[in-house]
This record gives C-alpha cells, sequence and structure tokens, in this order.
C-alpha cells in the first residue's frame, strides 16, 4: 500500500487524538480513574500512530531509515498490547467500585504483557511476528498473528464483563463499550486481506470518539438548567471517591441551600427562580477551584466535593469560598443576593459510611447552620424568612 494513505489515515487520526486529549485536560473531574484511564488510552493510541508510521519508513536502505524502521515496529508491537490492556482496565473502573477487583484484571494484563514482551524479545532473532531485510523492507511473520490474538485476550475480557454487567450500565454507554474492541478488531481483519493498509489505530482512534461522545461527555450527567453536573453524576463521583478513600488520602464535601428560595419563587415568579439557581451555580463556579466537583443536588441544594482531606483544609476552603460569594455579591447588580446555608465535612475513611450515609450528615449539618442562621436573623430583628 502506498505510504501516502497511510500517512494520510494516521496524520488524520493523530489530529482526531491530539483534538480528544486537548478537551480531556478541560474536565472538571479529571483526576478520576475513569478519566486518567481515557487519558491513557489517547497517549497510547498517539504512540501507536507515531511508531507505525515509523515503521512505514521501509525500503530505503540507507541514512537512518533502517533505524527508524526497526524502532518504530519495535514500540508498535509492544504497545499494541497496551491498548487493550487500558481499555480493560477503563470497562472495569466503568462497573467496578472496589479497587480490588481492578487489581484482579490486572493479573489478566500483566500475563499477557509479559508473553508478548518475551515474543517481541524472540521476533528480533527468530522473525517470529515480523522481519526485516537487509533491503529495510518490512515482512510479516509467520506467527505475526498471535499478537493480535494476545491483544484480543483482554478486550475479549473487556467485552464479557460489559455483557454480564449490562444492567448496571446505560444502553448508550454499554453500545460504547461494546463499539470500541469492535472497530480495531475489524480493521485488523481488513489490514491483515490488503497488505500494507494501515487501519488499527485509526479504528482505535475512532472508538475513543465514541466513548468520549458517550461516555466521557454525557449530556446524561449535565444539570439542563444550570450546566454543573446532575444528581446521578455526583452519585458515581461519590461512590468513587468513598471505595478509594483512605485515612490519610480522603476528601470532603460541601453541602449548600439556597436561602430565601421560596419567598423569591412566591414573589417574583418561577422564571425568577430558575434565574437565581443560574446564578447560583455560576456564583459557585467562579468561586470554586478547577479540580473541584460541583452538582445540582435537587431543587435549590448544590453539592461541593474537594480534595480538602483535613479539617483545617476544608474550613480554609469554606472561608474562601464564603469571601468569594460575598464579593460576587457585592458586585452583583441584581433586585436579589444570592446567600447559603451550607454544611461541610471530610469523609471519614475509617467509618466507611456509604455515600447515603455521607450525604444525609451534610444535610443535617446544612440544616443545623439554617436554624443557626434563623436565630441570628431574629435576634437581629431581621424579618427576611429562610426557606
Amino acid at each position: 500500500m502506498n505510504l501516502g494513505y497511510n500517512l494520510i489515515i494516521n496524520g488524520y487520526s493523530a489530529f482526531l487524538g491530539v483534538m480528544l486529549l486537548i478537551e480531556s485536560f478541560r474536565y472538571v473531574d479529571r483526576n478520576t480513574t475513569n478519566h486518567k484511564l481515557y487519558k491513557a488510552l489517547i497517549f497510547t493510541a498517539l504512540v501507536l500512530l507515531i511508531s507505525d508510521t515509523l515503521g512505514r519508513l521501509d525500503g530505503r536502505p540507507d541514512t537512518v531509515f533502517p533505524i527508524l524502521n526497526k524502532t518504530g515496529n519495535l514500540i508498535l508491537y509492544i504497545v499494541n498490547q497496551l491498548v487493550p490492556a487500558f481499555w480493560l482496565l477503563y470497562v472495569g473502573a466503568q462497573i467496578y467500585t472496589d479497587k480490588k477487583d481492578l487489581n484482579k484484571l490486572g493479573y489478566i494484563i500483566i500475563a499477557v504483557f509479559v508473553v508478548n514482551i518475551a515474543l517481541v524479545i524472540v521476533t528480533q532473532f527468530t522473525g517470529f511476528y515480523y522481519y526485516i531485510d537487509e533491503n529495510n523492507i518490512y515482512h510479516r511473520g509467520r506467527y505475526n498473528y498471535v499478537a493480535y490474538l494476545l491483544a484480543a485476550v483482554p478486550l475479549i475480557a473487556a467485552a464479557a464483563i460489559a455483557i454480564y454487567n449490562r444492567k448496571n450500565l446505560e444502553k448508550k454507554q454499554f453500545m460504547a463499550l461494546m463499539l470500541f474492541p469492535a472497530l480495531p478488531i475489524a480493521c485488523y481483519i481488513i489490514q491483515s486481506f490488503v497488505y500494507g493498509l494501515s487501519l488499527t489505530a485509526f479504528g482505535i482512534t475512532i472508538g475513543l470518539l465514541i466513548v468520549y461522545s458517550d461516555i466521557q461527555n454525557r449530556a446524561i450527567f449535565t444539570d439542563y438548567l444550570t450546566g454543573v453536573y446532575n444528581r446521578m453524576r455526583l452519585e458515581i463521583f461519590l461512590k468513587e471517591k468513598v471505595a478509594y478513600a483512605t485515612p490519610s488520602k480522603s476528601f470532603s464535601a460541601i453541602m449548600l441551600d439556597i436561602n430565601n428560595f421560596k419567598a423569591i419563587n412566591d414573589k417574583y415568579g418561577h422564571d425568577a427562580g430558575d434565574e437565581i439557581l443560574k446564578r447560583a451555580a455560576k456564583a459557585l463556579r467562579n468561586c470554586i477551584s478547577r479540580d473541584d466537583f460541583l452538582a445540582r443536588f435537587g431543587g435549590d441544594e448544590f453539592v461541593i466535593v474537594l480534595d480538602a482531606a483535613t479539617d483545617n483544609q476544608l474550613k480554609n476552603r469554606v472561608d474562601s469560598i464564603v469571601d468569594c460569594l460575598t464579593y460576587y455579591n457585592s458586585k452583583a447588580e441584581e433586585r436579589y443576593q444570592i446567600e447559603f446555608s451550607m454544611g461541610y465535612k471530610v469523609y471519614d475513611a475509617k467509618a466507611k459510611l456509604s455515600v447515603s450515609d455521607f450525604e444525609r450528615e451534610l444535610d443535617l449539618l446544612m440544616y443545623a447552620h439554617k436554624q443557626e442562621m434563623k436565630k441570628k436573623a431574629a435576634e437581629t430583628a431581621d424579618n427576611t424568612p429562610f426557606n
């Protein structure tokens, strides 16, 4: 197959991969296991594309081309196993919340990877997977298919896990998990009949694009009114944080309720209520860091999840958010200000509270703060109602 065709295919795939990588850094929850594995898949796909391109520079026995050709193919046959490995972990992270379950998948990956490394080494002396002749021309080895059979093991395991747990997955999520391995396998079958054609990396990139659309960036996880994450995404995020929390590395959460929201709704109408919810979300977004997670819990309640692991760290963050909201109100030219009652707490990893129990504790703390604010308002003869 003409080198030009392969360069066009790989170049287009690399462009898509870079765009996905750039987009991946925009996520608020980019430090989750799911997102880290997704970025690892993109990085690996890009390395695969580069090594595949270098491995196409054959036919010239002069200058640096033999070195580039040999290096490209060596990296290609090693990295070829990393994409399925990361994919298996990614699927596992979509389903399992227990770190031990993910560790079990690691045994499959290690076994396949060790066997492949051994065969890549053997290939350099025997041509098991491939060989490069004295004219710097690449040839498939007699057992070239073994590399792809090994790569298929984690892919098949991932598909089996997704099928077995399909009742716990949304339809679009399940379809994306099934389509990703199908695309590179289909591309490999095609290129096995068209010698010299490079399609596998292209199939992987298209698969990553589907995963981005249906899993990484699903509108189902966004609150339609405020644009922040919704309750469903919050529950998933908290489950993962709880699963991986340890006494030395915990997290915190703040539950906030808009004061006077019912009064504003009653006096100015539901359109005004919707507007204040949007303003509240915007204010909170401006007052938290990029690494914090913000979601609408329901009604006029929001939750912020942050990586403060101690009471002092959490108190400092809360004070910073309160100061920011005060400043926001001072600059806003609106007929009503946005004020919150809030409850906040560091998650106790030793107690191993469930997500619902942790949320209940936050709600009680928030309610106590609201009552305290009511009491202070009454003492200062402020008749502004609290709801």
